[in-house]
Parts: structure tokens; sequence; C-alpha cells
């Protein structure tokens, strides 16, 4: 009896690949519930929803969505298990003081406070101010309201090529494919209906030579 044959260590290229074809795979996933999630709204609408019942049913669902998230989270930091960085091979006396982030927590709630008051100041107390500083950042102001432009690359690159890809293969199937079947399904109707006319008259003896006809086509194809 041999040996089982030692298992293959997957190379570095397949690896990649691997990797590369989840990535596609997961882009396309993204994209799709994505796209799903942009359209609730508008949806909402089509069926007679309010702007105020649109907002409200977005939100809880965003809410509700990723209320177990942060439940997770919460429950996954109290229950943390502290690794020893020496395990991993790290010796630096830093690596065993985990900080609390309170710098980046701080920081972030300052540009948060600096954007309400920007947002209060522009908007509510002087808005004739945000339409100038509009104007002398024109660039920047068409940038921000373009969304970086992203519909537009998206209708580009994704969209429009696979468009076009549909129509192609909707050519294929419609000409090609359905042509072909079609006119393999004329073949035997056209014959039948020639039958039909020339033999199935109704008469004995136009049976009797077709059947006479058609064994002397099989002993000729036997015998020759």
């Amino acid at each position: 009896m041999e040996p089982f044959a030692p298992a293959r260590t997957p190379s570095a290229s397949s690896a990649f690949r691997f990797v590369f074809m989840m990535g596609i795979v997961n882009l396309f996933a993204d994209m799709t519930y994505e796209g799903a999630s942009s359209i609730n709204g508008p949806f909402l609408g089509m069926l007679g929803a309010s702007a105020a019942a649109i907002g409200v049913i977005s939100g809880v669902g965003e809410f509700l969505g990723y209320s177990p998230s942060l439940v997770q989270a919460y429950v996954a930091a109290e229950s943390l298990v502290m690794v020893e960085p020496s395990q991993f091979g790290i010796h630096d006396e830093q690596a065993h003081r985990p900080g609390h982030g309170y710098e980046v927590m701080l920081l972030s709630g300052f540009i948060a406070l600096i954007g309400i008051g920007l947002a209060w100041l522009m908007h509510l107390h002087d808005r004739a101010r945000a339409e100038r500083v509009a104007a002398g950042v024109a660039p920047l102001t068409r940038l921000l309201e373009a969304k970086y432009f992203v519909d537009e690359v998206y209708q580009a690159v994704i969209v429009e090529p696979l468009r076009s890809l549909g129509r192609a293969f909707f050519w294929v199937d419609r000409m090609l494919i359905d042509g072909v079947v079609g006119a393999m399904g004329w073949v035997p109707q056209l014959s039948g209906t020639a039958l039909k006319l020339t033999v199935q008259r109704g008469y004995l003896q136009g049976y009797a030579a077709a059947m006479l006809f058609g064994v002397v086509v099989i002993l000729l194809i036997i015998f020759l």
C-alpha cells in the first residue's frame, strides 16, 4: 500500500489569485448592498411615503442595523483578554502600556465642534457669507457638490460597459442562439408540411407508394 502523498503547499501566486478573486467578489457584493440601500428612499417615495416617514424609516433601519455591532463591540471590549507582546517577539516597554485613545477622542470631538460652529455660521447666521465663500473656491465647491464625481465615474466605468456587454449578449441570444434553435425547429415543420401536402392525402395508393419508397431507400443505404 502506497503512503499518502504530502499535501502540496500553495504557491504565492495561487494565494494572490485567491485573495484577488475574493476581493472582486467582495467588491461586487458591496456594490450590490450599497446600491440596494441607496434606493430605499426613492422606493418608499414611489409608494407614497412622505419625506419625514422616509427619514424616520431609513434612520431607524440604519440604527437597528448597526446596533448589534455596537453591543457586540462593547461585549468584546469588556471580555478582552490582554496578550503579552513578548509572545510575538516584541520587547518594547511602551508596548506594555496600552492607551485609551483619549487624545483621539478629544481631537475628534474638537473637529466636530468646529464643524457644527461653521455650519451655524454659514447656514444660519450669515447665509450670504457662505455664498461668497463658495463663489471664491468654485472648483472645490463643484467637486464637493458633485460628490467627487463618484457617480459619474461609476456610470462611465461600470454601468455603461456592463450595459454595452448586456446588449451584446442580448443580440447573441436573440440572433444566434434563438436563430439557430428556430431554424432547427423550422426544418421538421417544413418537412411535415411537405409530407402533409404531397403524401397524406387520404389515398391508400399514395401511402403504399411512400412506404415502398422508404423501404427502397433503407435497402440502398444498407447494401450500398
